[in-house]
C-alpha cells in the first residue's frame, strides 16, 4: 500500500509518501513541493529520513500520535532505539498503515499485550492497561523511567518540537542550603496548575480573567500554551540542531536579548 504522509521530525514537516510491502517501510520526500523548498537548508541537514527504507524485523512499538491536534499520526520505535514519526491525511489512513505494519503493539515494556488494537489505545487506556506504576511504587524503575513513560503514552515525542517531553516542577524551596525531603512544604502542590501555586499569582490570572473585554476572543487566564516548538528552542538554543532550528524560526537571527 501507499498513501500521502507527512514526516515529522525536529524542525520539520516534509511532505512525501510512505509505501509499506510485506515486509519492509518506505518513506520518500517530495523535494518538489513548496513546503519542502521553503526548508532551512541548515535544518534540513538534521533530517537523516527524507529517503527512509525500514524492515518490519526493525520494528519494536507503533503508537497512536496526534499532529496539529489532529489524532492522524503515527510513532515507530526502531531497535536502533531511535524513532521516526508520519502524519497521514485522516484517522482511516492511520488504521490501513498500523493493519499494513507488523504486529507489535507498544512494545514489550508496559505489560500491554502486542496487539494492532494496542498500538490504537488512547492515553488513558494506555495508562490503564499498563504496569509501570505498580512497578515504580515497587521502585523496580526510577522516576525517570516512570516520567517518561507517562510522556511516552500522553503522545510526547522528541520528533515534535510543539509536544517536546515535559518534566514536572515539583520542587519549591531553591533557597536552603541542604533540603529536608520529609517536608511536604519543599515540595509543589501538583494538584494547582502553575498560575496558582501561590495566592498572588492566583489572583493575576483571575482577574486577567474576569476583566477581559473583547468582542471575538473570549476570556483566557493564560495568554500562551507551556508547550510550543519556540519554547522548546529557546530552552535547547545552545545546543545543536536547535541552535540552527532556532535561527530559522527567527529568520537568521538571535532573538531579542530581554527573551533569552
Amino acid at each position: 500500500m501507499s498513501t500521502p504522509a507527512i514526516l515529522i521530525s525536529p524542525g520539520i514537516a516534509a511532505p512525501g509518501t510512505v509505501s509499506i510491502t510485506s515486509s519492509e517501510l518506505y518513506f520518500e520526500v517530495n523535494e518538489e513541493d513548496p513546503d519542502f523548498k521553503a526548508f532551512d537548508p541548515s535544518v534540513i541537514r538534521y533530517c537523516d529520513h527524507l529517503h527512509g527504507k525500514w524492515y518490519f524485523s526493525e520494528i519494536r512499538a507503533i503508537f497512536s500520535r496526534r499532529y496539529l491536534l489532529q489524532n492522524t499520526a503515527i510513532e515507530l520505535f526502531l531497535a536502533s532505539r531511535t524513532s521516526i514519526m508520519f502524519a497521514f491525511p485522516d484517522q482511516n489512513s492511520v488504521k490501513k498503515v498500523i493493519k499494513a505494519l507488523p504486529r507489535v503493539g507498544v512494545g514489550i515494556k508496559y505489560g500491554i499485550p502486542q496487539t494492532r488494537r494496542a498500538s490504537m489505545m488512547s492515553p488513558r487506556q494506555l495508562y490503564r492497561s499498563s504496569n509501570m506504576t505498580q512497578k515504580w511504587q515497587r521502585r523496580e524503575i526510577s522516576n525517570f523511567e516512570y516520567l517518561m513513560f507517562l510522556n511516552t503514552i500522553a503522545g510526547r515525542t522528541y520528533n515534535d518540537l510543539n509536544q517536546y517531553p515535559v518534566f514536572p516542577w515539583v520542587i519549591t524551596n531553591y533557597d536552603s542550603n541542604e533540603l529536608d525531603l520529609s517536608s511536604p512544604n519543599n515540595f509543589r502542590d501538583l494538584s494547582k496548575p502553575i498560575g496558582a501555586l501561590n495566592q498572588s499569582r492566583r489572583e493575576y490570572f483571575e482577574n486577567r480573567y474576569s476583566a477581559w473585554e473583547h468582542d471575538q476572543i473570549p476570556p483566557f487566564h493564560y495568554g500562551t500554551h507551556y508547550s510550543t516548538s519556540a519554547f522548546t528552542l529557546n530552552w535547547l538554543i545552545r545546543l545543536e540542531p536547535f541552535t540552527s532550528m532556532f535561527l530559522a524560526l527567527q529568520s537568521g537571527k538571535f532573538d531579542h536579548p530581554n527573551r533569552l
